[in-house]
């Protein structure tokens, strides 16, 4: 039977984590409980997807937000299962069910089984099967994929357009009428999509702000801070300055090293280390000469 006071419930859950100052032993709850609280009215065992095109074993921040969405999730009582297009050759350990690389029929029948879908990367593909499981579908907007092509209103080493029309001229000029009419469909297909998604989940402010979507709430992405203070007493380090990320240029790694540079050349602490782990595509561009 669904239950219309679960969100109630939710709510309240979250406003005694805050109000018992616990918030800094499960800072993921913030966003956990909110993302749930979102949600429509649901059987009181909840069942989610969590459908990413990328996760564990790949790195990156949609894979950490995923995995620690989920394994919240989990703890708080409900069902989730996280389907996924990125293969793995060892056997998921997870407290929860990962699909990988599911066929068609394989993802509609797990839709039709859970309660809520939500999309933590912009598919039309989940989308169109939501319709057909007849489920509500949550988007989780990390970028700007409903603004333009890119989604991140970067090129190469530059900044591109981030309105529709603009960018599709751009990319028009860049990589020609095949490519950005292929794209350009692709981006008004996911703006006319967005108009029928239960609920729009913006990243950031800023995001919200400069993507402006109905049904629309901004909760920022959680992450188990509390995971940085079991260590007791003083670590050796190795390194002084950390990167973690995707080496990519609108990550700004170059403006990194170009500062790291100037670190050494003025203060004269050469003794300083910077580590920078991440993966980067055929495309990126090789940070090697600093």
């Amino acid at each position: 039977m669904v239950s219309n006071r679960l969100n109630c419930n939710l709510l309240y859950a979250f406003n005694k984590v805050v109000s018992g100052g616990k918030i800094q032993k499960y800072p993921e709850l913030t966003a956990i409980c909110l993302y749930i609280a979102s949600l429509p009215a649901v059987p009181s065992r909840m069942k989610l997807i969590l459908y990413c095109y990328a996760f564990y074993p790949s790195i990156g921040g949609i894979e950490s937000v995923t995995k620690t969405l989920a394994e919240t999730i989990t703890k708080m009582g409900y069902g989730c299962t996280v389907i996924t297009e990125t293969p793995s050759a060892e056997p998921d350990n997870f407290p929860f069910k990962v699909k990988r690389r599911v066929s068609n029929r394989e993802m509609l029948v797990q839709m039709r089984q859970h309660d809520v879908i939500c999309n933590i990367e912009l598919s039309m593909k989940c989308f169109m099967l939501s319709k057909i499981a007849r489920r509500p579908l949550v988007w989780v907007h990390n970028g700007y994929k409903l603004s333009c092509i890119d989604a991140v209103g970067w090129y190469m080493d530059g900044p591109a357009p981030m309105t529709p029309w603009a960018s599709i001229l751009f990319y028009l000029k860049c990589k020609g009428l095949f490519y950005a009419v292929k794209e350009g469909f692709k981006l008004y297909s996911r703006r006319w999509a967005s108009n029928f998604i239960f609920k729009n989940i913006a990243a950031s402010k800023w995001i919200a702000m400069r993507q402006p979507l109905k049904n629309q709430v901004q909760i920022y992405p959680p992450f188990t801070v509390n995971q940085f203070f079991g260590s007791v007493g003083i670590l050796e380090k190795e390194f002084d300055f950390l990167y973690f990320g995707r080496l990519v240029s609108e990550k700004g790694v170059d403006v990194l090293l170009r500062a790291f540079k100037l670190l050494l050349e003025n203060t004269g602490r050469s003794h300083f280390k910077l580590a920078i782990v991440g993966y980067r595509n055929q495309k990126s561009k090789t940070y090697h000469k600093y």
